[in-house]
């Protein structure tokens, strides 16, 4: 199993040897497709160029890769759905549907706004109300910004790490790749 971001196994890979290990890691993963029974989706998130894309895209019509990026690939063979935050109405919503018990909309709404308005932070965010015991309010005090507010992936991170250090009945799993 490796570790697509790198953090596995072998994370510190020298320049000069990264290529001839990014290919096995490629040749490893299409194999791993071939020997799998039925199909199988492929998540990517937040791709930084093309050519992380194009070596994950699967051989045959079996499988399918669902990539997000912040820039368009070139290749014609993949369709782009271009993606945009939610309104603050359906933000809200989605947090309100993940909940077992009625909350009120307020802290919800500053929730949705500290994540802004992001799918992915308000899905990771959606999953800690419905999965742990803690309140509505507790999630969003562990959202509130300690002090400077991040950059730009201020929203997913804060979300992505309010989750990770939630108690939990079990470690935070790394996504992980074969």
């Amino acid at each position: 199993m490796e570790d697509a971001s790198g953090a596995g196994p072998t994370p510190d890979i020298p320049e000069d040897q990264l290529q001839p290990h990014r290919s096995g890691l490629e040749s490893q993963f299409h194999s791993k497709l071939g020997e799998a029974r039925g199909s199988m989706l492929i998540l990517l998130d937040d791709a930084a160029a093309e050519d992380h894309i194009a070596p994950l895209i699967p051989p045959d019509g079996r499988h399918r890769l669902l990539a997000t990026a912040r820039t368009a690939p070139a290749d014609p063979a993949v369709t782009v759905l271009p993606l945009d935050s939610l309104t603050p109405e359906d933000s809200v919503a989605l947090l309100e549907s993940a909940t077992a018990t009625s909350v009120p909309k307020a802290p919800l709404a500053e929730t949705a706004a500290l994540c802004g308005h992001l799918p992915l932070a308000l899905h990771v965010v959606a999953g800690r109300l419905r999965d742990s015991t803690d309140s509505a309010d507790r999630v969003l005090a562990s959202l509130r910004p300690p002090g400077e507010r991040l950059a730009e992936l201020g929203p997913v991170r804060r979300a992505f790490t309010a989750s990770y250090t939630a108690p939990a009945k079990g470690a935070a799993r790394m996504l992980r790749v074969w």
